[in-house]
Parts: C-alpha cells; sequence; structure tokens
C-alpha cells in the first residue's frame, strides 16, 4: 500500500531528475558550442597552411605585370630610339621627318617583367602564421565567456581582480560575572558529565561498577538503568565532575 510520504519521495526523486537532465542539456550545449569553434579553428588552420603550401612551392612569388612591348609600325624603315625616331619614306623623295615617338613615354610607365624572385624564408613564414593562429585562437578562447549573445546563461565579471578572503573568527571571549552586596551567600553548581555504560555483563552490578570507577573520579556516583536486552548485557549511569573529567583526559574500561 502507497502512503503520502512515499508518493512525496517518489516526487522529489522525480524533480531532483529533472533538474539533473536539465543542468546535463545545459553543460552539453555549451560543450557542443565550445566544439564548434574549434572546429571553425581547424578548419582556418588548415586554409592557413595550404597557403604556406603554396607560398613554400614558389606559388604566387612573382609581381603580376605588363610583358609588352613598344614598337613605331610604319610601311618605312623602323628605328627605335628612346628619345625620337627617324622614319624614311623610300617611296617619296623628300626630306626626313623627325616624329616625336610619343609610345616611348607610355610604355616607361608600363611595369615591366621582372625575373628574379622574390626570397621567402619558409621557416620564417610557417612561424608567422603558426603564431597568428595561436593568438587568434588564445583571442577566442579568452572572448568565449564575454559572448554574451551567443551564451546569454554564462555570467562573467571579468573586472575583478583575484582577492583573498580571510575568514572572521569570533573569538571566544571570557564572561564575567559581577556580584554585588552579599555575594559570599551565592554559591555556584558544579559542573558535571554524565557517562553511559552500557554492554557490561548481566550480572554486574551498580556498585561493582562504582568501585571500577571510582579508581579514576573520586567523586563519581553511579545508578542502574533499564537495558533494552537485559538478557544480554547490563547498562548504567555515571555521573563524575567535569574537572575531573577534563584533567584525566578521558577512561576506556575493559
Amino acid at each position: 500500500m502507497t502512503t503520502a510520504s512515499d508518493i512525496s519521495l517518489n516526487a522529489d526523486s522525480d524533480n531532483l531528475k529533472v533538474m539533473a537532465a536539465k543542468c546535463d542539456l545545459k553543460v552539453a550545449l555549451v560543450e557542443l558550442e565550445s566544439s564548434k569553434m574549434i572546429i571553425r579553428e581547424l578548419e582556418r588552420s588548415v586554409n592557413n597552411q595550404q597557403r604556406l603550401i603554396e607560398l613554400l612551392d614558389g606559388k604566387d612569388t612573382q609581381v603580376p605585370n605588363i610583358n609588352k612591348v613598344c614598337e613605331v609600325a610604319s610601311s618605312s624603315t623602323k628605328s627605335q630610339t628612346s628619345g625620337a625616331a627617324q622614319i624614311v619614306d623610300r617611296k617619296k623623295d623628300g626630306p626626313k621627318v623627325d616624329i616625336v615617338n610619343k609610345t616611348a613615354s607610355i610604355c616607361d610607365s608600363v611595369p615591366r617583367k621582372i625575373n628574379e624572385k622574390t626570397n621567402i624564408d619558409p621557416k620564417k613564414m610557417s612561424a608567422a602564421i603558426l603564431q597568428a593562429e595561436t593568438q587568434s585562437t588564445l583571442n577566442h578562447l579568452i572572448n568565449l565567456n564575454n559572448d554574451k549573445d551567443n551564451h546569454p546563461n554564462i555570467i562573467v565579471d571579468n573586472q575583478e581582480e583575484w582577492r583573498t578572503v580571510h575568514t572572521k573568527r569570533k573569538s571566544r571571549q571570557h564572561r564575567n560575572f559581577l556580584v554585588g552586596e552579599n555575594s559570599e551567600k551565592i554559591k555556584g553548581v558544579p559542573k558535571f558529565v554524565y557517562l553511559h555504560v552500557c554492554r557490561v555483563d548481566p550480572a554486574t552490578t551498580s556498585d561493582e561498577m562504582l568501585g571500577q570507577l571510582k579508581a579514576f573520579f573520586p567523586e563519581v556516583t553511579c545508578e542502574a538503568i533499564k537495558s533494552k536486552h537485559p538478557t544480554i548485557y547490563s547498562s548504567s549511569k555515571a555521573r563524575s565532575l567535569s574537572k575531573q573529567f577534563r584533567d584525566f583526559g578521558g577512561v576506556y574500561l575493559c
């Protein structure tokens, strides 16, 4: 038969299970988001490594330019100079005509082909890329807890510095009692310690137990109490002064 207490215990157990499941779900979501960020960092690292391989293979080490050859075309004899071009027309007789070569200045402004390759130190390039990846990863991990938009349940306050909290223990002050007139008529009551003596042979009497304890506590008193199992063992209650018990440090009887 199910009682109300059993139903209450079952309900409490179900609530604890639900709360534990919610906590596990939150932890799983945080771990999933962290895994996604790690995957993105790994993809970025792979892309950087691929770029490094291309640089080490010699690709993209030449400066792109336009390789053009400037010529002065004519039906007559061609003569290229840096300043002007002299064109002689053999078909017609006449004086020589000097023509300013405007294409020369145009060709000078056009970038020429560079035959020399740019020297790249593979070790320095690799070290620079790895340093950039490490710094980027550290920045992402540091700012992970500060991303309140993606992690609204995580509250982190990085403005405060670490500090040591010293626990304060209340010192036990000695209590002073002030007594006015007729103080000689006021007497105090001594403090006693009560001991429960149990699991003694059923035939043992309280007087025998008192004689045994007198050797340790002179002012002890002992009285028999009702035992739960009188056929198995007997029990007694002993009373001693607190000062005697404290000075002796306890006693063990075998």
